[in-house]
């Protein structure tokens, strides 16, 4: 099975200028083989993630908690549950190809079926597949390093591609007149 690259990209919001990248993030890995899968971006992608999310608590939600809180915050947002939640959410297993994974999309299409039970809350009764967690930190590799690693041209893209205002969701506690303040007023400390 092809990957079709352009609605993966439409799904994402995301227009690769390496497809080569995204093809890669979406390959099941096939054993022993040595061929290129989603195993290595997978391994960036988790730092790339956590890095972004880590920015967005820091500055631009959260500025007023201590480095603990942030850590809790961080751990509760960044894990293999809520970013599988991600990936079933927008529907991006359906894109991977590779052998030996019909394991793994059976999980994957149990999961979103409980999802849509629970009415794609953020927090559920289901853990969701690793592979699934797995897909979104390949993906958010592969925009990383399509980005020529740069970490101001990602963030925004990163909350953009997985839609990280409904993950977050319910969570997220915004006050978004004290949010756009913050910076205004760590700007005038800077003056």
């Amino acid at each position: 099975m092809a990957i079709d690259i352009k609605k993966v990209e439409e799904i994402i919001d995301y227009k690769f200028k390496n497809k080569k990248l995204l093809e890669e993030a979406l390959t099941h890995p096939p054993g022993n083989t040595g061929s290129p899968s989603y195993e290595r971006l997978e391994f960036l992608g988790d730092a790339v993630i956590g890095l972004a999310i880590s920015k967005h608590f820091f500055w631009d939600e959260h500025y007023d908690l201590s480095p603990n809180d942030l850590t809790r915050l961080r751990s509760a947002n960044v894990n293999n549950d809520k970013l599988a939640r991600v990936a079933a959410h927008l529907g991006l297993y359906h894109h991977v190809q590779g052998t030996n994974i019909s394991d793994s999309l059976e999980q994957a299409e149990k999961f979103e079926k409980e999802m849509r039970e629970e009415k794609w809350l953020v927090y559920g009764r289901e853990k969701g597949p690793k592979f699934l967690a797995d897909i979104v930190e390949s993906i958010a590799a592969a925009i990383y390093v399509d980005l020529n690693f740069d970490m101001q041209k990602l963030y925004p893209t990163s909350f953009e591609a997985y839609n990280y205002t409904w993950i977050l969701g319910k969570s997220s506690t915004t006050n978004k007149g004290a949010i756009r303040a913050v910076p205004e007023k760590r700007q005038a400390n800077r003056d």
